[in-house]
């Protein structure tokens, strides 16, 4: 009882802030002039309270919602246990994989451009940038070259080990630190470089920084042929993410926001492991009932 009245009145004191705090602010890209500019770790063009940091629309997030991931702005709470759900697994998946990983590391250090690690900025929960975790499987810079943070059916910035990394899934691995660095969760929206959130509409870029961004997420598990879809379009690459594949993940996002649960996490995990094994799998439809629906692709 004292937990769920803590979660209530941090619910109810963010929604105050909420009110009480309002504007927004253009991110420096040519995109929909959406996402506030990031300086340091927080988001600059609003004034905050002591103690707290600033979305994306230039509103205060709570100290709780920052560090435990409890607080929803505006709306429900996230469930209580997501965070040691987070830690307990991560944790355990570390361990178990610790030799494979360790192989994979030295196949890496030896292969392609000998670099194991890939880190780079993304928007994160309460709109804070931090610096996610990969495997390396793309040509050194290639965030900057060709189609940037989109990859393209048979990419030619990635190296020939980092196709069948990426084909698994297996250069994701490195996140669990994020996970256990409370950056992530093991479930919630995929964290995007500062271009592909401002593919989101100011709507959706509003909610879904009230939650940690996930390893994998509804969004992850739907659209696992991203790049089949966007080599199946006529358009260019950006277009076809920025009018068909960013508005129904938005949308897929806010579902999972208004749904969340330990159940339904847990069934996105299945869900993950299943595609990546059954690949061309639907089985997401019959599991996860009420689903916005999948426009024609």
């Amino acid at each position: 009882l004292v937990e769920k009245y803590s979660q209530s009145i941090a619910c109810a004191r963010m929604a105050e802030l909420f009110d009480r705090v309002r504007g927004s602010v253009a991110f420096g890209v040519d995109l929909p002039k959406t996402f506030a500019a990031g300086q340091g770790d927080k988001i600059v063009g609003v004034e905050a309270m002591e103690g707290e940091a600033i979305n994306m629309r230039g509103e205060a997030v709570s100290r709780d919602a920052r560090e435990g991931g409890k607080g929803e702005p505006g709306g429900r709470c996230t469930y209580s246990g997501k965070r040691t759900m987070d830690i307990v697994i991560s944790s355990l998946l570390l361990l178990i994989l610790a030799a494979p990983l360790v192989f994979v590391m030295l196949l890496l250090r030896v292969t392609g451009e000998r670099q194991v690690f890939f880190f780079q900025e993304r928007i994160g929960f309460g709109g804070k940038l931090f610096k996610v975790i990969k495997f390396a499987t793309m040509r050194a810079n290639s965030e900057w070259t060709g189609t940037q943070d989109i990859t393209l059916w048979h990419d030619p910035r990635v190296l020939p080990i980092g196709r069948v990394l990426r084909k698994m899934k297996i250069n994701e691995l490195p996140q669990l630190i994020n996970v256990l660095k409370g950056d992530m969760s093991l479930v919630g929206w995929r964290p995007l470089m500062a271009k592909g959130f401002g593919y989101y509409s100011p709507a959706v870029q509003e909610k879904i920084v009230r939650m940690k961004p996930g390893m994998t997420g509804i969004g992850s598990i739907v659209f696992r042929d991203e790049e089949s879809i966007t080599a199946r379009s006529g358009k260019p690459p950006e277009r076809v993410y920025r009018e068909d594949i960013a508005p129904y993940k938005g949308a897929l996002e806010l579902w999972y926001l208004r749904h969340q649960s330990l159940w339904l996490d847990l069934r996105i995990l299945l869900l993950t492991g299943w595609v990546l094994v059954v690949s061309r799998s639907m089985a997401y439809e019959g599991v996860l009932k009420g689903m916005p629906e999948r426009p024609g692709f």
